[in-house]
């Protein structure tokens, strides 16, 4: 710790400015719990702290007021906080709860405790600074005792332990009633009104979220050559004669104006393994917004959770079709083919067709290298990643506008939707608990597909409606992907095998186990079916 000046009051040293949080020096929490130790708690005095912050942490603040506590014990008889309003907001935190927490966890009644939101005039409360005063009404000279520190540190883990903030403590009780006056006139001539608070909370809704964008057109790793023009002309005569177009009536045959292939395929993953997010899941649990798909960050929490988790499967699978042997066998191919076609008049002698091998080639090699498309192709949505309290509030009220311009009515809409629709009191906490369980569900269907209805069936448990071609029959060829978890991490092995029953393993009667066989044997074999990550029906052609 690094002093700058001395100065002697009474027979305290006020220590003028000090830097806290440096390299081997005391941190800011250090600081403040050392200074509330040397207190005089011998006599009658009853201490009460106060703290005034922009930015703010609800669990480094709770923590912070149960050390004090143990330090004080009951000496400890109020805790009052000032916190920028909109910095309160974003926390997403009810404060006559977050209060209640505090009172248990520090035995202080709830009545001694206050955190007030400032709204000071549009602007940003920035101000910082911490006091631990006794009260005027157990103190024994009538004058405020304790210390008070004004500084630059805010009230979160990095302002009180880690970031380089500077300080002024002081210990007169000219200063400490000073500090108080200061205090109460904040908190009695700025705090955040109800109605402004409702304003605020538009904001919080919206930031509980995270946005997504859905590219048009899809990922595709299709090459595609040009027709010659005499080409053109001649499919178009072939087709377009008098009988084909007695049979069209009044619509047209549009032109054949190029041919395509498609060696890679990627989308032929997903016969092995189920795309792990279901088209369903955007269309309920999520809301189009003026910055793309919105979603409750709980649910996208899940949505990154199953897109990772599928990674594991699917990035082997994809690596094995975009082999880089592969890849240079079908650009060789291509290539030969291109300068065939050429020379037969086939395809067009274009710029286009003469690099068309050369720009499917760069294509599918930064397909397979960039990790973000891969991520876009398994969700077929990319993540914004921008921190929703870094878009101006002005924005985020009007997504919020728009959303209840949109979702009004209950009975028009379903999941999230219905969710902002009844949300009828903009002050009102929103929160997402059933939404989050339904879709937790829902992916756990899409990833066991026909061995998720089967199990519910057996088990008499309420299926959806229309499942029949989902049902599992003796016979069904399947691929599956087993759990195996080493300790280290959790990996996937590939099952491939053929269903046969469904069996009870529990003396409960639940049927939990999968009866399979191999196509190299007819011998039974089994497997719990909370070990599978994912089981595909296969569909013979």
């Amino acid at each position: 710790m690094q002093s700058y000046e001395l100065k002697q009051i009474n027979t305290y040293w006020e220590i003028m400015l000090t830097l806290f949080n440096e390299p081997n020096s005391t941190s800011l929490l250090s600081f403040i719990t050392e200074k509330v130790k040397s207190l005089n708690t011998e006599d009658n005095n009853s201490w009460i702290f106060y703290a005034i912050t922009c930015y703010f942490n609800p669990k480094t603040f709770k923590n912070l007021i149960a050390e004090l506590k143990k330090i004080l014990g009951n000496k400890l008889s109020g805790v009052h906080i000032l916190i920028d309003s909109q910095q309160w907001v974003k926390k997403g935190q009810n404060k006559d709860d977050y209060i209640k927490d505090i009172s248990a966890n520090t035995q202080i009644p709830s009545s001694q405790i206050t955190l007030t939101p400032i709204d000071y005039q549009n602007k940003l409360f920035h101000a910082k600074g911490y006091a631990m005063i006794s009260s005027l009404d157990t103190s024994v000279k009538n004058q405020p005792e304790g210390f008070a520190i004004i500084t630059s540190g805010n009230l979160t883990k990095s302002g009180l332990n880690s970031n380089i903030e500077l300080g002024k403590i002081v210990y007169d009780s000219n200063s400490l009633e000073e500090f108080m006056n200061i205090f109460f006139q904040l908190q009695n001539n700025y705090s955040l009104s109800p109605q402004k608070e409702a304003e605020l909370r538009k904001y919080q809704i919206i930031a509980k979220g995270t946005f997504y964008h859905k590219w048009h057109p899809t990922i595709n790793l299709k090459i595609e050559l040009e027709l010659s023009s005499e080409e053109k002309k001649r499919l178009y005569e072939l087709t377009n004669n008098e009988e084909t177009r007695k049979k069209l009536e009044i619509f047209k045959l549009q032109k054949q104006e190029s041919i395509t292939d498609d060696p890679i395929n990627i989308e032929s993953v997903f016969d092995i393994c189920p795309e792990p997010i279901p088209p369903s899941i955007w269309a309920n649990y999520s809301i189009d917004t003026l910055l793309g798909q919105w979603m409750p960050s709980e649910i996208s929490k899940l949505i990154e959770e199953e897109v990772e988790e599928s990674k594991k499967i699917l990035k082997p699978l994809l690596q094995e079709i975009g082999d880089s042997e592969k890849i240079a066998q079908y650009t060789r191919e291509f290539n030969e083919y291109v300068d065939c076609k050429m020379r037969e008049n086939f395809i067009e002698f274009s710029t286009d067709n003469l690099f068309a091998t050369k720009k499917w080639q760069e294509r599918v090699t930064a397909f397979f290298a960039d990790d973000n498309l891969l991520n876009v192709f398994i969700c077929d949505y990319e993540k914004i990643n921008v921190s929703v309290n870094k878009i101006k509030f002005d924005l985020i009220k009007e997504i919020h506008n728009r959303i209840q311009d949109f979702y009004y009515s209950p009975n028009r809409h379903i999941g999230l939707g219905r969710t902002f629709a009844n949300l009828k009191n903009e002050s009102k906490q929103m929160e997402f608990d059933k939404e989050i369980s339904e879709v937790k569900e829902k992916l756990k269907r899409h990833r066991l597909g026909a061995l998720y209805y089967e199990l519910q069936q057996n088990n008499q448990t309420p299926t959806p409606k229309n499942t029949g071609n989902k049902r599992l029959q003796p016979g069904d060829i399947f691929i599956a992907f087993e759990i195996i978890n080493n300790n280290e991490e959790i990996k996937y092995e590939r099952l491939d095998g053929v269903f046969i029953r469904l069996d009870k393993s529990h003396e409960d009667g639940t049927v939990d186990t999968l009866i399979y066989k191999t196509s190299e044997s007819s011998k039974e074999k089994s497997i719990a079916i909370n070990k599978l990550r994912t089981f595909k029906k296969q569909w013979l052609s």
